[in-house]
């Protein structure tokens, strides 16, 4: 979804709420819509389940990305960029919740997966220092736009082009080094978010 732009189907839907046939609401929480259908726990408990209109789907906060996903219709689970270390750890309820109904002083913004690689690795770009082949990475692609800042100029469709295979990329070899340490392999580079030992 377009940020802006209504979901299919709803641009003549002046309201952010409106019940279709079945019942069901349908409410748009800042850039994220979701489907919600209150139901009863108990007789002293009036609870309202939510899900996602697509899942996974992904989102900026702060200074950090998270992505959702609905597991069954009844929990939605996440996982957020710690931008200590680099890796991805469960979101908390809290931050689950602050996407479903972002406030206005919260800086947030609902992503394309290509989106959220970009911001993702623009974040560990910037608070992490390292060495070894995705560090390199990264100044391959500070290079580019250093270059295009001190021409003065926007960048050219091979260089955007550019950006984005390279930022794919660091993004799939971080996912792999830490797919391997969690299988009790050693690192295979050091860099500012690794434990002290």
């Amino acid at each position: 979804m377009v940020d802006g732009q209504n979901p299919p189907g709803t641009a003549s839907e002046p309201d952010s709420r409106r019940a279709d046939r079945s019942g069901q609401e349908r409410r748009s929480c800042g850039a994220v819509w979701i489907d919600a259908i209150p139901y009863t726990r108990n007789t002293s408990e009036r609870l309202l389940m939510l899900w996602l209109r697509e899942s996974p789907s992904y989102f900026r906060f702060r200074n950090r990305t998270i992505r959702l996903e609905e597991l069954v219709h009844d929990e939605v689970t996440g996982q957020k960029l710690n931008i200590d270390s680099g890796a991805f750890e469960p979101a908390t309820q809290d931050d689950i919740d602050a996407v479903f109904e972002p406030g206005a002083d919260l800086d947030f913004s609902a992503l394309t997966e290509e989106q959220f690689v970009k911001e993702t690795e623009e974040a560990r770009n910037h608070y992490l220092r390292g060495e070894g082949p995705i560090f390199d990475i990264y100044q391959q692609i500070d290079q580019v736009l250093d270059q295009a800042r001190q021409e003065r100029r926007q960048l050219e469709p091979q260089e955007r082009d550019m950006l984005t295979a390279l930022r794919r990329r660091t993004f799939d070899m971080w996912e792999q080094e830490f797919a391997r340490r969690a299988a009790g392999e050693p690192p295979s580079f050091r860099y500012s978010g690794d434990d002290p030992e």
